[in-house]
């Protein structure tokens, strides 16, 4: 065996390994990827099945730890906790039963409801840190009325969805003299209408502000754009550029 069939025998085994090692790893990301949102999807279902039981026996919990240490009675302790998370879990009972009786009585669906009260409460397991530490009680309150409102205000629930689509995708005008550039980022998300909405409501205001300054010519820059979709873009593109009577260059 030569040097030269040697050499050729190693580039190929570096090779072969190289390519086994990519093909490791990206099974590897793709299982870690898997594990997390299976663990994501058990802790959405656990939380809206469970979050009302969460937020009352932390509250009772709480409340017998901040007696114990008012008092420095620690003796027993662990009865008293045994009992607040079976207060807590009876008065979680009846409090869904309730609500299940007067959803009946008008006819609504007690099923969503109390899952949507669950999420709006689940931050309520902040309070049990609230015990010793006021801070987690001021922040389990606040959390809970964030999620209470992106729950059930519509308002409040658009304007969070339209900040989070903006960071996910959107478009950086960038002024240079005479002309102008648009810098496409993030993830465009065909399918999500509000992607779709915060896309054209960011163009629309680009373009706007390009016409009030007399620029004719915008760039549209795709390259740190996602999931690239450049063909699909540009025929939404196009015509906004034509209602300005701006000439659009990739």
């Amino acid at each position: 065996m030569d040097i030269l069939q040697l050499n050729e025998m190693t580039k190929q085994f570096i090779g072969q390994s190289i390519e086994r090692i990519k093909q490791l790893i990206e099974q590897t990301i793709e299982r870690i990827k898997q594990f997390i949102e299976q663990t994501g999807e058990r802790i959405k279902q656990f939380i809206e099945q469970r979050g009302i039981y969460i937020f009352f026996i932390s509250i009772i919990l709480a409340t017998q730890i901040r007696w114990v240490k008012r008092y420095n009675r620690f003796e027993g302790i662990e009865m008293r906790l045994i009992l607040g998370f079976l207060v807590g879990l009876i008065l979680s009972l009846v409090i869904i039963k309730l609500i299940e009786k007067i959803c009946r009585k008008f006819n609504k669906d007690y099923e969503t409801f109390l899952t949507k009260l669950s999420i709006a409460l689940s931050p309520g397991i902040l309070f049990i840190f609230g015990a010793t530490n006021k801070t987690f009680r001021v922040a389990g309150v606040i959390s809970c009325a964030i999620f209470a409102s992106y729950i059930w205000n519509k308002p409040f629930r658009d304007f969070i969805n339209s900040l989070i689509y903006v960071e996910k995708f959107n478009g950086i005008l960038i002024i240079e003299g005479d002309k102008a550039i648009i810098d496409m980022r993030g993830v465009y998300e065909k399918a999500n209408p509000k992607a779709m909405h915060a896309f054209l409501t960011d163009m629309i205001i680009n373009f706007y502000e390009c016409s009030e300054m007399k620029i004719n010519e915008i760039k549209i820059d795709f390259s740190n754009l996602e999931e690239r979709s450049e063909d699909e873009l540009k025929s939404i593109i196009e015509p906004i550029g034509r209602y300005f009577n701006l000439k659009i260059v990739y």
